[in-house]
């Protein structure tokens, strides 16, 4: 009959074994699962012509890997609290999942008409003035819950005003690799009769620059800390541009700044030959409810 000491002694090795730091196997990167998208609008399916380019895709039952495509509609909402109070419809939420262990990376793609792709940073939705849009800011703001089986992400998406559309790439890679997985495509459309741009001679807006629409800077902010040394804070601003101006269609953003001057500088507001001052207003404010009322 064995001894009863080499019993206790072969459970020892296997459960050390068992134990070892290492032996959990990080999953591999696998293509991710669309599970929802909440916005103002709905999902295209089939064809949809604008002014400005032919969409096409299918409405694969969620959860889907398939290319989908979501229009934005209308341009300017009510708001639950006062449906008189309007707000310009700019915010998706992109629901996805992955396994657990895993990342995910974010890259907007179709930039200047062509392939090019770039990626995106991703920022805490939680903090004032984040996400920035996504094109001129290059932020989503990204937030994950990990069930130790499913990893399920939520992607904030702010589209300008003044976009067609805005074709997002998510890719999963375990973690501490670079392996990207095959992306999952999303793609975000606006209808260019409901756009606000300013400056586009079609309706009462003001803008100084294409693409990145109202409230959002004209300028690029320069690298680099403050004069002295001291880290730029948060500037959070709220501008009306409407004409004739109308409380209800402010405007809000916000981002790092060393002063108010630099505020007004990036934003148009001075500088040689600006005519911002002269249809808009600048003004900073303590949140997003505070420039453009109640959600």
């Amino acid at each position: 009959m064995p001894h009863p000491l080499r019993f206790l002694i072969l459970a020892t090795v296997l459960a050390a074994t068992a134990c070892t730091p290492g032996s959990v196997k990080t999953p591999a990167a696998s293509q991710p699962v669309l599970e929802g998208v909440r916005l103002v609008g709905r999902q295209i399916c089939g064809p949809l012509t604008t002014p400005t380019a032919t969409y096409a895709f299918t409405c694969a039952p969620l959860p889907t890997t398939t290319p989908s495509g979501w229009l934005m509609t209308p341009g300017w909402v009510g708001s639950s609290a006062n449906p008189q109070r309007l707000h310009s419809n700019r915010t998706v939420v992109i629901t996805v999942s992955t396994p657990s262990l895993t990342d995910i990376e974010v890259d907007l793609a179709g930039l200047g008409g062509g392939n090019v792709s770039v990626p995106l940073a991703q920022v805490d939705a939680n903090r004032p003035g984040n996400p920035g849009e996504v094109s001129s800011a290059r932020q989503v703001g990204v937030s994950n819950q990990d069930d130790g089986t499913r990893k399920t992400w939520q992607i904030e998406v702010q589209v300008s005003t003044c976009a067609d559309a805005r074709q997002l790439r998510i890719f999963n890679r375990s973690s501490g690799s670079t392996t990207r997985s095959a992306p999952l495509e999303v793609q975000i459309v606006r209808d260019p009769n409901e756009e606000t741009c300013v400056g586009s001679g079609s309706g009462p807006w003001y803008a100084s620059t294409g693409g990145s629409g109202v409230g959002t800077p004209t300028n690029p902010k320069p690298p680099g800390p403050c004069a002295g040394g001291s880290q730029p804070r948060l500037f959070q601003v709220c501008e009306a541009c409407g004409q004739p101006p109308s409380p209800q269609l402010n405007n809000y953003s916000a981002g790092e700044y060393c002063d108010w001057n630099e505020v007004r500088a990036v934003y148009g507001y001075s500088g040689p030959a600006t005519v911002k001052p002269a249809t808009c207003t600048l003004t900073q404010v303590a949140s997003r409810a505070a420039c453009e009322g109640p959600p």
